[in-house]
């Protein structure tokens, strides 16, 4: 367990905000409105999340504002998910390695977003779900990180097969290497000629670009873990999976979408029958480290993330979440 320290600060026009740091991370979150997290760097580094200036500070609008950072949707994707989230949070302080902050009711949910260091570089991020409602509510969380301009995001593929009828006489070959390993979800402004987009090899990749209109596209299946870097500095989530599950926008798991401002790096949770006093979580974990190396070079960046992967595997298994737990 690692410790977290909380200083009180004021920052960007809003006169209440935490930040919270490690020896090697800092986080940044607003108690004016949210649950948002602002701001997400190595120490001494850049901001990796996207920060719109012309919406700092605010607060009390009757409309979602993007502002950027990393926030907390439901999907599928509806005015639901636009849900003004400009109103303070409370916050509770669990332990010394973490904390959570809690909005108001909106549409009959509760949001919570639990933060968790579980090394001075990895934390756990829960988004969790309370209905308090008497009606089941059919939703998913849907959690979203707004990087900063001018990265790459990486998203590694499984190691690719031959067909089993290029397979020399006599090689032994499994039913499943007949079957599809992953899905790639598309949306309507989605161009696979597009010049940001490298899908293929080992490594995927996604350049932001500020001259391209909107483009998304998502996953189902692995990759396992995707990241985003900028410059020296790499952000890197891993994406939660549930086999059988029933997931919105076409079973997606994963999304990206990006334009002109900035790029998503998108988990989805299950879609959740909710009911009455229900809580459910959705849990991401977070590495935040950095690299001399180019990430976009497919050898360089499927050994990195490998690495990566692991490190974060060896983190969960070493540290237990916090008490809270899905109840009904």
């Amino acid at each position: 367990m690692t410790r977290l320290f909380v200083d009180e600060v004021s920052y960007g026009g809003w006169p209440h905000c935490l930040r919270l740091s490690t020896s090697e991370v800092e986080l940044l979150v607003t108690l004016d409105v949210g649950p948002r997290i602002v701001r997400c760097q190595r120490r001494g580094g850049p901001n990796l999340f996207f920060e719109d200036p012309s919406q700092q500070g605010g607060r009390g609008e009757l409309t979602f504002q993007l502002r950027g950072g990393h926030r907390f949707w439901t999907a599928p994707e509806s005015p639901l998910s636009y849900e003004a989230d400009n109103s303070p949070v409370g916050v509770h302080l669990l332990s010394d390695s973490s904390l959570m902050l809690v909005s108001d009711c909106r549409h009959g949910l509760v949001k919570s977003l639990l933060i968790q260091a579980l090394s001075p570089s990895i934390f756990r991020v829960r988004h969790g779900l309370t209905s308090h409602s008497d009606e089941v509510i059919h939703r998913a969380a849907w959690a979203l990180s707004v990087m900063a301009p001018h990265g790459t995001a990486l998203l590694p593929q499984p190691l690719l097969r031959q067909h089993p009828s290029v397979q020399p006489m006599g090689s032994p070959w499994r039913d499943d290497d007949l079957l599809p390993d992953r899905r790639l979800i598309l949306w309507p402004y989605t161009d696979l000629g597009d010049d940001r987009l490298r899908l293929h090899g080992r490594l995927w990749t996604v350049a932001q670009r500020t001259d391209m209109p909107s483009c998304k596209l998502g996953t189902s299946g692995p990759p396992r873990v995707v990241a985003y870097q900028l410059g020296s500095s790499v952000f890197v989530k891993d994406v939660p999976s549930l086999p059988g599950a029933s997931y919105p926008d076409l079973g997606a798991q994963f999304e990206l979408y990006t334009d002109a401002s900035f790029l998503e790096l998108e988990t989805l949770s299950p879609v959740w029958s909710l009911l009455p006093s229900q809580t459910q979580w959705h849990d991401e974990h977070w590495l935040l480290t950095e690299t001399g190396q180019d990430l976009r070079i497919e050898a360089a960046g499927i050994a990195f993330l490998s690495e990566a992967e692991q490190s974060l595997r060896s983190a969960i298994t070493s540290v237990s979440a916090p008490h809270l737990q899905a109840t009904s």
